[in-house]
């Protein structure tokens, strides 16, 4: 799914993390924090092949 910007992408987040918690009793904060991990270990992913093809 393409969002419009940025804002529409959050808010859409953090409505399926909202549902997420409620659904599986799963702290809201905890789910955050997953996700930005997630995100995170994915971006340096990237960055890291994007890199090793620069220097190749």
């Amino acid at each position: 799914m393409i969002y419009e910007n940025s804002i529409a992408f959050r808010q859409a987040l953090e409505d399926r993390l909202t549902n997420l918690a409620a659904e599986t009793s799963v702290p809201l904060p905890r789910l955050r924090k997953l996700v930005a991990k997630v995100a995170a270990k994915f971006l340096h992913e990237q960055l890291a092949a994007v890199s090793a093809k620069v220097v190749a």
